[in-house]
């Protein structure tokens, strides 16, 4: 009876010990680090905040609208992107795949100016 009872301590403590390991090791795993992250830019006070950034080619910029009034981010290049027209908090996203300067602009505000330098 002592030697069942032995084998059964020593298989409880082998069967929690791995569960330690194998739970040890998977929280030590680095999250994967996006290759290019995302750039926000918000649309408020009737500006793009802010106006001008420069990226990487493949990284993905949110305008993310903060103001009452509608708003666009449309490129000055149509075929580029173009939000259409964005509410109040609704936003954009679009994923610069070229290198070279985009200008855009707000087409319901036009004085509202802004571009994206992409780097290769």
């Amino acid at each position: 009876m002592k030697r069942i009872i032995l084998l059964l301590t020593v298989a409880a403590l082998v069967v929690v010990s791995t569960l330690f390991v194998v739970s040890a090791v998977g929280a030590h795993k680095q999250p994967k680090a996006h290759k290019h992250p995302t750039r926000t830019v918000l649309i408020k006070n009737f500006r793009f905040q802010p106006a001008n950034i420069t990226i990487k080619r493949g990284t993905k910029v949110r305008w993310i609208n903060r103001d009452s009034a509608p708003h666009t981010a449309s490129a000055l290049n149509p075929r580029r992107f173009d939000s259409g027209r964005l509410g109040k908090g609704q936003r954009y996203s679009h994923t610069f795949k070229s290198a070279g300067k985009k200008r855009y602009l707000c087409k319901i505000h036009p004085h509202m100016r802004g571009s994206v330098v992409v780097k290769r």
